[in-house]
């Protein structure tokens, strides 16, 4: 947002987005003048809840909870592979299944 030539700025997340709003909103305190986050559990609580099965899907949320400057570092080291892309489950699939229609599939 600084680059944007905004010093301070109010912040919405939904779902997901709120999680990326509440890292913002504590690792820049000073920036935020206003938080707003819907549909969304505390995050302690998604993790106690985890188990196997759909919560593997979760990985995401994992791989950003870790210390910084490991996500930021993995995440940026090749922006145009968009390997996270890649190890998505849907994603996977998608680009396996005979019955896709698609660029990356074929319609034998």
């Amino acid at each position: 947002m600084s680059a944007l030539g905004h010093d301070q700025f109010a912040v919405i997340g939904h779902d997901r987005g709120a999680r990326v709003a509440y890292r913002i909103a504590l690792d820049h305190p000073h920036k935020i003048t206003r938080l707003a986050v819907l549909n969304i559990i505390p995050t302690i609580e998604q993790f106690e809840r985890m188990s196997g099965g759909p919560s593997l899907g979760y990985w995401p949320s994992y791989l950003l909870a870790q210390p910084a400057p490991l996500p930021e570092r993995l995440l940026s080291a090749d922006p145009a592979e968009s390997w996270i892309m890649r190890l998505t489950p849907g994603h996977l699939i998608r680009q396996q299944s005979p019955l896709s229609i698609g660029p990356h599939t074929s319609t034998r």
